[in-house]
Formats: structure tokens, sequence, C-alpha cells
């Protein structure tokens, strides 16, 4: 017990440093070492020393990581380096992205020059082999993404892989490769060319389960998984190297030599036998967090069979928390941190003092149940859905998948390099597999009850509702075990505050180099442009608009208005239109949109939500140029306004001043296209006449909106712009007489490992 209580009081600690806004100053960390001297010898405050420990220890760690920091006179220019591919490369559509070593900074970069970068290669004949070693031209930016309530932090995932600067590679006779190194980078990525090599149903799937590479799977795939709750089988972490582990244990124990015996006991013999295998899968997969994570849990247990030390359930899980977090502190944010540990913890809670005599598939089928509630809220907190029957999925797709699948592609991976037929022969049988499996997934997918959306905005609310998961998985015998029903509750029943009629609120979506904006009056809802599409397998639609209507439990939109055609107003439409229920459709060359209700927008449309006026002010006809095409929006209360812009050139601006200055007064003005100087003249910006403006932008993006001038002549004219590259998502809340800022995500929601570049500033 006491152990465990450490354990939790360190990872606490690690924890309490995650919600920092701003790390706290190098200098604490010389509490550090008189921390560790009051645990070790015990003194009364040991527990609390614990705690700090947890705390100063992920502190360490997180200076280390920040103090290399990209220069910011070097943001944005071609610099020369020279360093490793340290990741399997991915290929997509005209691109090749991999992480990079850096050997050799470019001249003049100073020691804190970024240790690990991210790449991007677009265009290029070369064929990229991890392990490389190559002299490039390139332009980096610090580690940034886009900040959305609730939405991926990119920033965050840079962090927890290690990665201080992102950038692509410029086309340049200076870049050279240098030599070829054979790390287990370039066996696992010619592993998995081999496995690429021959067309099979699913071989993105196999290449997920073999090296651990998941970027081949399609978005359609990847939704099976979810609405099936079995997106784990993808992970190579706990579940599957522990059976091969178990495996190879248990194999290790019928062949053990018998001259062997006279050292060691078979048991121990099978320890050390299953945890080189374990590490060996792991070294296959990349050795990614999961995958450490996973040995290090497994590590617990097998060297205390091979030490003849007994450990109770609850020792071992502490003893690997404490590791994991000694290793790696900031797995700790990571969603499959916790779904690890509470997985185990739920099983072991489930059947502590309950599995009798019964069958082991309905043993199989009980803890499965359990595992599914038990960790339900925090795939809600996590994911903002749950899947109702992943036990029906996972009681056949576990083992069907760990006992079949997986030893099968394994063992075709040592056949892999000289007997090809048999390579090949044992893969295709692992497809097939696969090919029922995929059946069966599919058809539960379907069922109309596979899965539930519910936000999960309250942190309060979700910890009542785990703690009514926790009383209602307690043993018979536990007085008023019914009342954990109660504590769900407030999780079914938890909805926003309402919006008065009158009234309306506007969100700018922060979806990089776009354009998106999330309205909403007392009843009505809709988006005003979708942002971009960067290639077919990444859109905003899939990866921003969609997760963030779901956080806040919206289903249906009544309108979808695309402003016109361009490829980052447009991008992620469909995305919407597939996932969301959209019912009106209207916008400006729409027509390649997959949707039965379209409707073009031309001046002179308007309509009343709840009291607040929309009307279309552009176009009033065709124009050879598609920004020029663009629908201009107002939305106006009793006294205050918006006037969405999209990307109309100085042209339209002067148009709309000649035709319709009176329209143009607003109180808020969604900066024209970006903030480009083909836009915002000195006599539009004044005719409307605004207070506030508000601009969507990619950071250091390589059409440097917004332009300089532009930005001046806002100035000028004493209006405060707000640029989503610099405050993320923004939100602001118009009633019948009055307007507000409510909401700047990068200030609201700050944390420590957003980029620090002083362009954020």
């Amino acid at each position: 017990m006491v152990l465990a209580i450490n354990a939790l009081a360190f990872a606490l600690g690690v924890l309490s440093l995650q919600f920092m806004p701003s790390l706290a100053d190098s200098g604490w960390l010389f509490l550090l070492p008189i921390c560790l001297f009051f645990i070790y010898f015990r003194s009364s405050y040991s527990l609390c020393c614990v705690l700090a420990s947890g705390f100063l220890w992920a502190l360490l760690h997180a200076h280390m990581h920040f103090y290399y920091q990209l220069p910011e006179q070097m943001l944005g220019k071609d610099l020369l380096l020279e360093g490793r591919i340290v990741s399997l490369v991915e290929q997509a559509e005209q691109r090749q992205r991999f992480e990079f070593e850096v050997i050799k900074p470019p001249q003049h970069a100073t020691a804190s020059f970024p240790k690990k970068i991210r790449l991007s290669w677009y265009r290029t004949p070369v064929v990229l082999q991890a392990g490389q070693i190559w002299r490039l031209k390139v332009r980096l930016k610090p580690a940034h993404g886009f900040r959305n309530p609730k939405g991926f932090d990119y920033e965050r995932w840079l962090y927890m892989r290690g990665i201080q600067a992102t950038g692509y590679v410029r086309s340049a006779q200076v870049n050279q490769l240098l030599s070829q190194t054979h790390s287990i980078d370039y066996f696992r990525q010619e592993l998995l060319t081999i496995i690429q090599a021959s067309p099979r149903a699913f071989n993105a799937v196999l290449a997920a389960l073999v090296v651990g590479d998941k970027s081949q799977m399609s978005e359609s795939q990847w939704q099976v998984f979810r609405q099936t709750g079995t997106s784990h089988l993808m992970a190579i972490s706990g579940l599957h190297i522990g059976l091969v582990a178990m495996l190879i244990f248990y194999l290790a124990q019928k062949i053990c030599p018998q001259a062997l015996l006279r050292y060691s006991s078979a048991q121990q013999f099978a320890a050390i036998l299953a945890l080189l295998a374990a590490y060996a899968y792991a070294l296959l997969a990349g050795f990614s967090i999961p995958t450490q994570r996973a040995v290090v849990m497994l590590s617990v247990v097998l060297i205390a069979v091979i030490c003849k030390r007994s450990l109770l359930p609850m020792q071992a899980l502490s003893m690997a928390l404490i590791a994991v977090l000694i290793i790696d502190p900031v797995s700790i944010l990571s969603a499959g941190f916790y779904l690890s540990f509470l997985a185990v913890a739920a099983i072991a809670y489930s059947v502590w003092g309950r599995l009798g005599a019964a069958s082991w598939l309905l043993q199989a089928n009980y803890i499965q149940w359990r595992l599914a509630l038990f960790l339900a809220p925090i795939t809600l907190i996590w994911f903002q859905q749950a899947s109702i029957i992943s036990p029906l999925a996972n009681i056949i797709v576990v083992p069907w998948v760990s006992l079949l699948v997986v030893p099968l592609a394994l063992i075709a991976s040592l056949f892999s390099f000289w007997m090809k037929d048999v390579f090949n022969g044992l893969l295709d049988i692992a497809d097939y597999l696969l090919g029922i499996m995929w059946l069966y997934l599919e058809y539960l997918s379907a069922l109309p009850f596979s899965y539930i959306y519910l936000a999960a905005n309250d942190t309060g609310v979700m910890v009542l509702a785990f703690f009514g998961v926790i009383l209602l998985l307690a043993p018979k015998a536990f007085p008023l075990r019914a009342l954990g029903v109660l504590w769900l509750l407030p999780l079914i029943f938890n909805t926003s505050k309402p919006i008065e009629k009158g009234h309306f609120q506007i969100t700018m979506l922060d979806v990089g180099q776009g354009l998106s904006l999330f309205i909403q009056t007392q009843q009505h809802r809709m988006i005003f442009d979708s942002g971009a599409a960067f290639s077919k397998r990444f859109n905003v639609g899939d990866r921003v608009i969609v997760p963030y209507l779901r956080q806040h439990n919206i289903h249906q939109l009544d309108l979808l208005l695309i402003s016109h055609a361009d490829k980052d107003h447009i991008g992620g439409a469909q995305a919407i239109i597939d996932n969301i229920e959209v019912w009106q459709l209207m916008g400006s060359g729409i027509s390649q949109l997959k949707h039965p209700r379209q409707q073009a927008c031309k001046q002179g449309q308007q309509w009343y939500w709840d009291g607040v006026l929309f009307e279309i002010l552009h176009p009033d006809r065709d124009y050879p140029n598609s920004n020029n095409r663009s629908c201009v929006l107002k939305i106006s209360t009793a006294k205050r306004s918006v006037l969405i812009t999209a990307d109309i050139e100085k042209e339209i601006e002067q148009h709309l001043l000649n035709k319709q200055a009176k329209n143009l007064l607003s109180d808020l003005l969604i900066v024209p296209h970006h903030g480009s100087n083909s836009s915002s003249t000195m006599a539009f910006i004044e005719a409307t006449s605004a207070k506030m403006a508000l601009l969507s932008a990619g950071f250091a993006n390589r059409f440097q909106h917004p332009h300089s001038a532009v930005m001046a002549r806002y100035q000028r004219a004493g209006i405060d712009v707000y640029n989503t590259a610099n405050e993320g998502a923004i939100m602001l809340e118009f009633n019948k007489d009055d307007f507000s800022l409510q909401h700047r995500e990068r200030r609201t929601a700050q944390h420590y490992w957003q980029a620090k570049n002083s362009a954020l500033q």
C-alpha cells in the first residue's frame, strides 16, 4: 500500500507541471537532490518529497527539451544543415515526411539549435530511407499547430516525440546524400517496403501490426475501428507485446535445456527469453511511446520472476507507473498512458474475488463489459465518443488478431529478406484472416447503436462519472452501489449555457492558412467556410471542424456556407457533410460537393434566425477571379453587426463601396483574404467603421499573410486585429446592444509547451 501511495504521489507531481501555463524557473531544480535525500532516509516528510520529486523531475525534462529552440532570426530563412533520418519515411502523394536528427547545425547557430526536427520534402524523385545521412537546405519554424478548444494539440504531440522544430526541404543542388547507416529504422523501412510490394487489401493494417507504421491506414478504416472500440489493436502496446511475451514464456518453459536447470529455473530462463522477445518486438515497432510503456510494465513483472521475487498486482502496477514516468515523464500527457494503466487496474478490480468456476469464455466476456464501462469516461474525455458494442467486438477480435494475425505476421517477418515466397504466403494468410475479421467489424459498426458521441466539456462532470463507474463495478456486497447511476446523470444531461433570442456567437476556428467560422443563434447553427484540404488524407473538416462540433454536442447544421471554391475555403466541406447532418448547402463554386440541397449565394438573399438578420451582400454576378466570387455575409442584431468578407480583393471592395456603402458598417470585420495586400484598402476599412477585426492565417506562412502594409492600415484606423496564428480559436458574443471578446484559446488555455517564438506574442 505504501508503494502504491508513493507511486500516485509521484504521478500527481508529474501531472501538476502539465497544468502550468509557463515553466517554473530552472533554479527550483536544486530542490530535487534534497527531496531524494529525504526520501532515501524515509523522513516523515517523504510523501511530500515524492510529490515534489515528480514535479521537479518533469520540470527537469521540460527544461532539457526547451533548451533547444529555433532562434527567431532563423525563422523562415534558408538553412544548410546535416543530419540523420531517424524515423520511418511517410509517403503521401507528392510528399515525404520524416524525423531528422541534426548532426551539424547551420553556420553561426548556437549550441541551443534544435536537435530533432520534423521535415517534409515535396515533389522529389529521391526515395528517402531511414538511417540516411543528408546535407539539406531547409526552412524551419518552431513547433506550432492548430489551437482549438479541446482539439488535437499538435504542439503537445511534437513535445511528446522530442521534436523542437518543423519545416520543409528546399529544392537545391546542395541537397546531398552523404551516407547510409544500417540502424534498426533502416531494417524497419526495408521490411515496410517489402510488405507494401505485394498488393493486399490490408497491407496498411499489417504494416501497423508489424512495424508500427499507421500512416497508410485510411480514414474509413480508422472509423470502423473507432466505432467498434478496437482502435487499440493498431497500437503495438501492452496487448500485443504482452501476448508475444506470454507465448515465448510458455514455449521456453517447455524447451528449456536440462543443462541450464543447474544454474536457473525453467521460469527464469523463460522470463529472460520473453523479455528479449518483448524488446525485439518493441524495436521492430520503432520503440514508440506506447511500446516503451508496455515494455517497462512487462519488465517489472519479468525481472521479478528472474530475481525470484513475488509481486502482488498492485505492487507491479505501482513500480511500472514509477518506472514509466522516470523514463518519460511527458508520457502522462497521452491518452494511452491512462488507458494502459486504468485498463490493468480495471481488470484487477473487476476480477478480484469474483471469478469462480465459470468458463473462460464467460469470464472473458464479463471482463470485457466491465472494462468497456470502466474506460468509457476516459475515452469520452479524450475522443468525445465511446463504442457501446466494443465488448462484442473485442471478445472476438482481440484473440483473432493477437493469437492468429500478429504471430503469423511476425513469423513472416523472419523470412522477409531471404525466403520471399514463405514471407508472402504467411502474409497472405494473415491478410485473409483480417478480411474475415473486417466483415464482422463492418457489420458491428453499421449497427445504429454501435457508438455514441458525447461532449465532455466539464472536468468535474467527468470525475463524477468516473467515480460513478467505480461505484457501479464495486462488489455486490458494497453498500449503496446503485447510487453510481446518479453520478453518471450529470454526464448524460450536461448542457451548455443557452443563447438568448436576438443574440449570437461567432467563433473563428484556428485552421491555419484558410478560413472557418462557426456561428450560432438560439436555435440555429452554421459553418462559414471549411478550411483547407492539405492532402487526400488530411483536411480541416475531418481534423478540426467535425471534432469541434462533436465536442459541443452539435450533430446537425442548419447551413454550411462556402464562400468560394479555393481549396483553403472548401477543402473540408465534404468531410463535414459526410459526418454531420447538414440541412442546407449554400455558396459559390459548390457543384463539386455531394449534397442534395444546394443553393448559390447571391446578393439580396436574407433570412432571420431567432431575431438575428443574415444578409448576402455579394456576389451580384459571376466574376472571372474566384476570390471575387466570394460570398460576403453580414450578420446583424438590433445594434451590432459582423461583416464576413472571405477573399474579396480591391476591385470588389470598391464595388461594394460604390453600391452598398451603408451596408458595410459593422462592429467586427473579418479581414479580407487573410490580410493579403490585394485587399483591405484604406477606404474600405474606414467605410466599415469596425471596432475590431479577426484574421485567419497560417503561422509563418509562405504567402507572408498578413502583409505589413495591411496591418499598418488597420493600425492607422485604430482597429484591433486578432490573428488565429497568434491567438488560436477566437470566440465573441453579440447581444442586442453590445459585443464582447470571450475566448482566445492560446491565452485562455495556455500551456508551457506552446510555441514561445515572439511572433506569437
